[in-house]
């Protein structure tokens, strides 16, 4: 059976991280961080990735496409019809991940995907490690954010004990455990969305894929978007 001519229409699309190679012999490499069950993934990953190559037309021949899961009850499977290509696609599963995985950025996708536990203990004090080596204020604040987040009810007398967290750290957790609390006040006056953006934009300016920043902190991902574009 011939079909009539069929209008594709393109949305605008976006990918979590695109990492060119240095070498033109190394992949590309296209990755996609997925914290909720979604069904159509792989057909908008893959589109994605296809459409970026034919706009981008690289010098690179061979690409990959990495797609990062909390846990493997959340992956749907890659559709038959890309079975070709199935070889191109590699999947992980983040709770599947050795505690002593890296880097810092993996840490704590590693960190964030799985339950309250000693799991979470021990990569939130691997993060912290790896933070103050280096010797960056700005990525010290971005581990303790998201400890911020882990830990909300915690005290920062317990905080400060699992931690092993120094009085200055100490004093400046405790300003963003008290903007958790402030935003979730916020949130009953303005909205849980608009109380988060904030914090949002910065860890999307750190590296932590907006699409898992916006299921952590409970977002609409277009609206992360717009707050970045503002």
């Amino acid at each position: 059976m011939i079909l009539p001519r069929y209008e594709v229409k393109e949305l605008k699309r976006t990918i979590d991280g695109v990492y060119l190679p240095q070498r033109t012999q190394d992949p590309i490499i296209f990755v996609e961080v997925q914290f909720q069950q979604d069904p159509k993934l792989y057909h908008r990953f893959v589109t994605e990735t296809f459409i970026y190559l034919g706009q981008q037309d690289p010098e690179n021949a061979d690409w990959l496409m990495v797609a990062i899961w909390p846990t493997a009850s959340l992956d749907p499977g890659i559709p038959a019809f890309y079975q070709r290509i199935q070889s191109g696609i590699l999947r992980i599963y983040l709770d599947e991940l050795p505690l002593d995985v890296e880097p810092l950025g993996l840490i704590l996708m590693r960190m964030m995907a799985v339950k309250l536990s000693p799991e979470v203990q021990v990569l939130g004090q691997r993060a912290l490690e790896k933070a103050r080596a280096t010797e960056n204020p700005e990525t010290l604040k971005l581990v303790k954010m998201l400890l911020a987040y882990r830990y909300p009810t915690l005290s920062l007398e317990e905080v400060a004990k699992m931690f092993t967290f120094s009085k200055e750290e100490m004093k400046s957790l405790r300003i963003y455990q008290e903007g958790v609390e402030e935003g979730e006040e916020r949130g009953i006056q303005l909205g849980k969305q608009a109380a988060r953006l904030e914090d949002a934009v910065r860890l999307v300016n750190a590296g932590i894929p907006l699409s898992q920043v916006a299921q952590i902190l409970e977002l609409d991902p277009n609206q992360v978007q717009q707050a970045l574009g503002s």
